[in-house]
């Protein structure tokens, strides 16, 4: 939404194409912006949409991963603008760079829970996530995280 004359109207609608003769709506499970606030991160179940914030295209789909399905959590990294934390409600997480739409490293929690939540540190390589059962898991990044 933008304020054009003292009125609010629509600047951006984010969708997935159309079907039929109507716009595709993305039903959306979880989402979050880039620390840099030019991408925006869009959870759907079987898929994740990213779109530029200033022009509201399509910037990438990636449906590749069993992380994408019931997709609960997406948080974005507070220092490195690419990564992002995704998490399921099956327990399977992941660590993504969405610029390269590579899978940074991926692991499946035991007793499946469905995570709701999730922070990073400030230095940004550790994040912690909270799941159903009130449990809170932490990951730590301890490679490079920028994959180089």
């Amino acid at each position: 939404w933008t304020l054009e004359q003292n009125n609010w109207v629509v600047l951006h609608k984010f969708k997935i194409g159309t079907i039929g003769r109507r716009s595709g709506k993305i039903h959306m499970n979880a989402t979050d912006i880039d620390c840099e606030e030019k991408l925006l991160v869009i959870s759907k179940s079987g898929s994740a949409y990213i779109h530029d914030l200033l022009s509201g295209e399509l910037f990438a789909e990636m449906n590749n991963n069993h992380v994408f399905n019931i997709c609960t959590c997406v948080k974005g990294n507070p220092v490195y603008p690419e990564i992002f934390f995704f998490a399921n409600s099956s327990g399977d997480v992941a660590i993504i760079n969405i610029h390269k739409h590579e899978i940074l490293t991926q692991f499946k929690i035991g007793g499946e829970p469905e995570f709701l939540d999730a922070v990073w540190s400030r230095d940004g390589l550790w994040v912690f996530a909270t799941d159903n059962s009130g449990c809170i898991t932490s990951f730590k990044c301890s490679k490079n995280i920028n994959n180089e």
